[in-house]
């Protein structure tokens, strides 16, 4: 009888040290416009656990939930308006919600996609989208982009259009330039932000259900500052 008694008051002291190993604690942490709320473990202090929010702004942008530092679940992503842009299970890895999928005929962009030695141009009803949705390329453009070089005059533009490749497994780059109405030191800055977008994970297109290497066309505009 006493056995069994000191096996129960074991069983309940480790139950209650698990317990407390996974009691959490708010965090907020501010950066720029951009700001976070999240929950840590109490015992560690770096692992995040429980649900998570970041805003631009009052403007939710992203939230899902943490799980001993691991992102598990659906996340969702919004756009800047607020507009629900992306929705990615991490636990699947696969894309539940994008509004780059399955568009109209009339709003699919065609894409140069490549097969072996073979070059040929379709729309995509997946188009190769980072995992975060398109707003992850308006925030590597709006926190990096410099205007370096001579100064625009007023109402002055320059634009360079740069090209990507998404492969099939989902890599990035190479990046090469196409066009260019800007000095040599703004088309070089273009260059160098667009490599920034091989930080992201990339889901690669699809064509007919078949996973496919293909180029996209980034535009970047600079302006009178």
């Amino acid at each position: 009888m006493m056995e069994n008694r000191h096996v129960l008051l074991v069983i309940a002291w480790l139950l209650s040290s698990v317990a407390y190993a996974q009691e959490t604690r708010e965090v907020t942490e501010r950066k720029g416009n951009y700001s976070e709320k999240y929950t840590v473990l109490k015992a560690n202090k770096r692992t995040r656990h429980g649900p998570y929010q970041q805003f631009f702004g009052e403007k939710l942008i992203e939230k899902g939930e943490y799980s001993q530092d691991q992102r598990v679940g659906p996340w969702e992503f919004y756009d800047m308006m607020g507009k629900l842009d992306q929705t990615f299970d991490y636990t699947t890895r696969q894309v539940l919600f994008s509004t780059l999928y399955n568009q109209p005929d009339s709003l699919q962009k065609v894409y140069t996609i490549i097969t072996n030695a073979d070059t040929t141009y379709a729309p995509l009803a997946k188009p190769p989208v980072p995992v975060g949705g398109k707003n992850q390329l308006v925030r590597i453009m709006m926190t990096n982009l410099r205007s370096p070089g001579t100064p625009l005059g007023l109402g002055k533009t320059s634009m360079v259009t740069v090209a990507y490749l998404v492969d099939e497994t989902g890599k990035f780059g190479p990046v090469r330039i196409v066009q260019s109405s800007a000095e040599p030191a703004k088309t070089a800055e273009a260059l160098r932000v667009i490599n920034l977008y091989s930080t992201l994970q990339w889901l690669p297109g699809e064509l007919n259900g078949r996973k496919v290497s293909t180029v996209s066309m980034q535009p970047v505009r600079f302006y009178h500052e």
